[in-house]
């Protein structure tokens, strides 16, 4: 089976070997936010490929795509992609004229290639600027030692290279609101970028020679897509909780808990939540495999599928909704008082329907029901807890019958 030592789950790769096979053991559904992510790079590729500054082709079938891209995404995330499009048109600004590529493929190996979200050339500066747009909010990116836009950078050949005087490499992440700006951007010395180059590259001949090395940590296993079924990762972040707490079990069975004897020490709980964002995100790729595991046939003892209900979101954001709520008429032609809910705004999908709907006149209801979307409702795994016994399942049991059941 070809091993994929993509730019986009190179941070992973190149730090932890073992992930390249773990990836291959997990089929992944995308959630919500990662659909609507991917429509909004479909609409940044499109709008990009229309400059005239663009060296990617335009493509056959762009409009219908941003029309379609423009229907499933709301006002903020149309927003994000403008941030995107602002950048490059203050890039010109400031370095002069620009060649403009877009989902650029690069070729890494012979059965390999990656994709790059914007590749900016300037002649007049001689700079070459790799950009990678993130659409999510869940996690910070940046720059900085960034193994993507590093294979984005050298790997490109879209230029004679020995023209290339200064490397530039280019976050953009309108939507994580912790960043003090939606665009962080580093130069990198070429020095710096020949040592991560020269890494990369030993790490790519490891693994295409064999080394399956296990190395879990936070920084490689958050975004890989295979901690659901990784034990070494399952013993690094379980481990700590075990130690930790059976130090609290035995003071619950002294019968002293509260009067000031031994509790967990300052530093035993100082390495459980360093461990935090690693326990979170590991336990969350175990619950979304496990479900999708069961929903396709597998079991797991003590647990049972049950119907969830269906959900409802805005179309609009949420101050726009708050100004179409304004605009509401009730059946005897007076308008909707929104100000006495102001201890619950913003106001959600569901809390309109079931305040307003009945109130409405029909113009008005039809102008709500338009702007919310409502979603099915699916399966989930929760303690089947039917029996008089208490279900009790010890964590590990469950990581070793969900392995077994994904086929290892």
């Amino acid at each position: 089976m070809r091993v994929s030592l993509s730019p986009s789950t190179a941070k992973t790769w190149t730090r932890c070997h073992g992930s390249v096979d773990m990836r291959n053991k997990v089929k992944t559904e995308k959630s919500e936010a990662q659909v609507r992510g991917t429509v909004a790079d479909k609409l940044l590729e499109v709008r990009v490929r229309r400059l005239d500054n663009c060296v990617s082709p335009r493509v056959e079938g762009d409009d219908e795509a941003e029309e379609e891209a423009l229907k499933e995404l709301g006002v903020e995330d149309i927003q994000a992609v403008d941030v995107a499009m602002q950048y490059l048109a203050k890039r010109e600004e400031e370095v002069g004229p620009l060649m403009i590529w877009t989902q650029h493929k690069i070729q890494i190996l012979a059965d390999q290639v990656g994709y790059v979200d914007l590749i900016l050339w300037a002649p007049l500066e001689g700079m070459l600027e790799t950009i990678d747009y993130k659409h999510g909010a869940g996690r910070p990116v940046f720059p900085e030692e960034n193994e993507q836009l590093t294979m984005g950078d050298v790997f490109f050949k879209g230029i004679d290279r020995t023209l290339i005087q200064q490397h530039v490499h280019t976050i953009i992440q309108p939507n994580y609101h912790g960043h003090k700006e939606p665009v962080l951007t580093t130069e990198v010395p070429k020095d710096k970028l020949i040592e991560q180059k020269t890494r990369i590259l030993a790490n790519m001949l490891e693994i295409r020679t064999g080394s399956r090395e296990f190395v879990p940590g936070e920084a490689q296993c958050l975004s890989c897509s295979g901690k659901p079924v990784c034990v070494p990762l399952a013993e690094h972040v379980l481990t700590p909780l075990g130690v930790d707490f059976r130090g609290m079990e035995e003071t619950a069975e002294s019968g002293v808990i509260g009067s000031g004897a031994e509790e967990i020490s300052t530093q035993d709980a100082a390495s459980v939540l360093t461990l935090t964002p690693l326990i979170r995100g590991f336990l969350t790729a175990v619950d979304r495999h496990a479900n999708l595991s069961a929903k396709a046939g597998a079991t797991y003892p003590g647990m049972k599928l049950v119907k969830t209900n269906s959900r409802k979101s805005w179309r609009l954001s949420d101050p726009e909704t708050l100004d179409m709520l304004k605009t509401l008429e009730t059946v005897d032609g007076t308008f909707v008082d929104i100000d006495m809910l102001a201890t619950v705004k913003p106001l959600t999908p569901t809390q309109a329907t079931r305040w307003f709907a009945n109130k409405l006149n029909d113009k008005s209801r039809k102008f709500l029901e338009d702007s919310i979307v409502t979603r099915p409702g699916g399966v989930k795994l929760v303690p089947d807890i039917a029996s008089e016994d208490e279900v009790v399942i010890d964590v590990m049991r469950v990581f070793d019958d969900l392995t077994s059941n994904s086929g290892e």
